[in-house]
């Protein structure tokens, strides 16, 4: 695969938490009738806490995915053994990078969600950062080939 190519996977995967909160909030406004928002107010109580809790499980996953992503990629590189080539290599490396982004992104999706159904945007923002910044993490591994 080609450089750009990496790049332009990273960028991607680096904006779908941040795109994913304003997506949920425009679905919001166009979908959800206006008395949602009682229930919201509702819900904010036991959602927030639960929003940062997700912020922590996010912030440990993104260490977790770092980890897992170099871990995985020599394990799976090495199975390639000795002849494999440089776009082999690069192949397996970018579909590991996809495979551990999502640890991180998983709760910070959930943290979306639980902002759609009344939890503080404080601590979902505050996901949604730490998220993007793990992804962003893993990322900078991948285009520096740490992973491997």
């Amino acid at each position: 695969m080609k450089r750009g190519s990496t790049i332009l996977l990273v960028a991607a995967t680096v904006l779908a938490a941040p795109i994913a909160l304003a997506f949920e909030s425009v679905l919001r406004w166009l979908l959800f009738p206006p008395d949602f928002e009682a229930v919201r107010a509702f819900l904010e109580p036991f959602l927030t806490p639960l929003a940062w809790l997700l912020v922590v499980i996010s912030a440990l996953a993104g260490i977790a995915g770092t980890f897992a992503q170099r871990t995985i990629a020599a394990r799976r590189i090495a199975k390639l053994g000795a002849g494999a080539t440089a776009v082999q290599i690069e192949t397996v490396r970018n579909q590991v990078f996809l495979i551990t982004a999502s640890i991180p992104q998983l709760p910070t999706i959930a943290s979306t969600f639980a902002f759609m159904f009344g939890a503080s945007l404080v601590p979902t923002l505050v996901g949604v950062a730490i998220g993007t910044l793990s992804v962003l993490a893993q990322g900078v591994v991948l285009m520096r080939g740490d992973a491997s």
